[in-house]
């Protein structure tokens, strides 16, 4: 990430890829209802016309697949 970002590495010491950074899946596996969250919003904003239903498009089987055979 340091030499990423041109930063020293101190900065980034205390707190990425531990507990403290923000969290991700260890899975892989989206957020889908945060994604649907952001989605909505715009809508109501007036940023997008319409939104689809994420669920109903999301096909997580490809990422089960993987997730299961790290396991």
């Amino acid at each position: 990430m340091a030499n990423f970002t041109k930063a020293p590495p101190e900065r980034f010491d205390s707190w990425i890829f531990t507990s403290e950074d923000e969290y991700r899946d260890l899975n892989g596996m989206p957020n889908l209802t945060s994604l649907q969250r952001a989605l909505d919003l715009m809508k109501e904003l007036g940023i997008v016309p319409a939104v689809p239903d994420i669920r109903s498009y999301a096909d997580l089987r490809l990422v089960e697949e993987a997730a299961a055979r790290l396991k």
